[in-house]
């Protein structure tokens, strides 16, 4: 080799070695650059979720000068960690494969949460400086009805917004991300979802509510007030019920009866098809039958119908509340005293009146069920004079609309249309895909539903060309506690099942509703097999069992499912009821 080829070779190698230095040089340097911004972004973060919780704390307490002043902070400090995050260091190292996964997704995600606070929050608390408690109401001390639809634009704009951030969240990278970051955009995904969910529900609400609440005229309600301790389809036992009549957003007439008061019709009052006949029979010809299916809109016909009927006037609407709605009004508006002295808390409301008021009342149910009445009666009052404060009453409505608590119906069918878009009237989705919905009915005549704890599980299965295999396991135990003599109107039974069995034990009616388009191959029961009846609601199959429940021992239902392939998420809705539903899916695409 030369002199001259060897110095070349020499040289190329200086290069070389140099453009090597030079770039571990460069990712040294963007990698500390990196490190150094993140921890200033997320140091940022930290004091904006302070800051946003501080705005949460104001809106609560109806300060809304002190809700301004937090998210104008918490606004400054995400835009500052949107700009630490997403300057030139960033995109380059960001749209680098793999390396670059972790880095794109603080970015994106930092991006998500600075839309959510500077474009969503703030139309929420102009949203609620429309409905400030303090100036809503007008020199007489109605309701000024004309505040509500400027409100409802407000949060029809946060809508938007939140679906921007949830339509950016969605570009996040999903392989080889850091877990704390998955982690992070996990959480702020859940905390979006659930914000739209306010979002769209209350600006859905506030858009019709000048007319419900008596803008045009007077409107009357039929109030049911759902007992969940007997259970049935849309969360309850039709005990106390109420007709209330509101005009110009003032409660001008309430009028709270027992249920002996109604009278039991000879058939159903509404035919709602073969269907439906197949699966309640003529159950549904007793008021307190009309709402066995889970679909409330079926339980609102019916009720408007039998109430026309019965009584002659026609109802605008008809609401549905369980002692879960009376729980979070008393959490927003204060403890209620009862017409006996005792002080009824968000703690203690719901053990009350679903369990202690029968003893307590063992041998004198109409006293009892004035009782109930005037404790709804109270809060229903207190909602529509807004104590509390419209923050707080609106974070306990949606709370109780989300879980099935409170649903309406409305007889305006341009209402009814826009109410549908929305949880509140607990109509059941005729669309395809995964689907597995347990619902009860009591089939005892007791009030051992308060006791009646579930599980359900939803495993998906094998795939084939366009069928996938999947199990559905469902749980059901007695819970009742090991009491001695206890009131008949708990523990009584009248179904012909009754003869011989524990008189602690129970008796549901047990509907699994499947997917549309799906099939039962297999059903087992305790781990043996056993037959099922089938029938079809709103397009889902739905498999019937009447399954006796004793004392502290689980039943488990087992169904094997053939359903078509679909690439939607499961769903999964809960009937309301006292014990919490335990839900586990197991699921993957095919």
């Amino acid at each position: 080799m030369s002199e001259h080829s060897a110095k070349g070779k020499r040289h190329v190698w200086r290069w070389v070695l140099l453009a090597v230095g030079l770039v571990l040089a460069v990712t040294v340097m963007a990698g500390a650059w990196i490190v150094y911004t993140g921890l200033q972004a997320r140091d940022a973060l930290v004091a904006a979720a302070d800051a946003v919780s501080g705005t949460q704390n104001a809106l609560l307490g109806a300060d809304v000068a002190a809700a301004k002043a937090s998210l104008t902070q918490a606004a400054d400090l995400t835009a500052e960690a949107e700009a630490k995050t997403s300057d030139i260091v960033w995109k380059a190292v960001g749209a680098l494969p793999v390396v670059g996964a972790t880095p794109k997704a603080v970015t994106v995600t930092t991006e998500a949460a600075n839309q959510v606070i500077s474009e969503s929050l703030p139309q929420f608390v102009q949203a609620a400086a429309i409905l400030d408690v303090e100036t809503i109401k007008n020199a007489e001390g109605k309701v000024d009805l004309t505040r509500l639809p400027p409100a409802s634009q407000a949060l029809a704009g946060a809508q938007a917004s939140l679906e921007q951030a949830a339509a950016t969240l969605a570009t996040v990278p999903t392989e080889g991300v850091a877990t704390q970051v998955s982690e992070g955009k996990a959480e702020l995904t859940a905390k979006v979802d659930e914000a739209l969910d306010i979002s769209t529900t209350a600006s859905t609400l506030l858009a019709v509510m000048p007319q419900m609440l008596g803008a045009n005229g007077p409107q009357t309600y039929f109030v049911a007030f759902q007992s969940p301790v007997e259970i049935r389809g849309t969360g309850g036992f039709l005990g106390n019920y109420g007709v209330l009549t509101v005009a110009d957003g003032e409660l001008v007439q309430k009028d709270v009866e027992s249920n002996s008061n109604l009278q039991r019709f000879p058939a159903p009052v509404v035919d709602l098809g073969p269907d439906y006949l197949q699966l309640y029979g003529q159950d549904p010809a007793l008021w307190q039958n009309m709402n066995m299916s889970p679909n409330f809109p079926y339980a609102g016909v019916q009720w408007a119908t039998a109430f026309q009927k019965q009584f002659g006037p026609q109802v605008a609407g008809v609401m549905g509340v369980d002692i879960t709605a009376l729980q979070y009004l008393i959490e927003a508006t204060g403890p209620v005293t009862a017409p006996n002295g005792k002080v009824l808390t968000a703690d203690n409301v719901v053990q009350y009146l679903g369990n202690d008021i029968y003893f307590e009342f063992a041998d004198d149910n109409e006293t009892r069920k004035d009782y109930q009445g005037d404790i709804a009666t109270q809060l229903i009052d207190r909602v529509l004079s807004l104590e509390g404060g419209t923050s707080a009453l609106v974070k306990a409505l949606t709370a109780s609309v989300s879980g099935g608590h409170l649903q309406l119906w409305s007889q305006d069918a341009q209402v009814q249309e826009a109410l549908a878009t929305t949880p509140i009237t607990g109509q059941t989705s005729m669309e395809p895909g995964p689907y597995v919905q347990l619902v009860l009915n009591n089939g005892a005549g007791n009030k051992l539903d308060f006791y009646t704890k579930r599980t359900v599980e939803y495993v998906a299965g094998e795939c084939s060309t366009d069928t996938r295999a999947s199990t559905v396991r469902v749980t059901l135990t007695n819970d009742v506690p090991p009491v001695g003599e206890g009131p008949a109107y708990i523990f009584g039974r009248v179904d012909r099942y009754a003869e011989g069995a524990d008189p602690r034990s129970n008796r549901s009616l047990t509907y699994v509703h499947l997917p549309v388009g799906s099939g039962v191959t297999a059903v087992r029961l305790n781990g043996q097999p056993t037959q099922a009846s089938f029938g079809m609601e709103l397009g889902h199959p739905v498999a019937l069992l009447s399954l006796e429940l004793p004392p502290s021992q689980p039943v488990t239902l087992e169904l094997d499912v053939s359903e078509p392939i679909s690439e939607s998420e499961p769903r999964v809705p809960v009937q309301p009821m006292v014990q919490p539903q335990e839900t586990v899916v197991d699921w993957k695409g095919c």
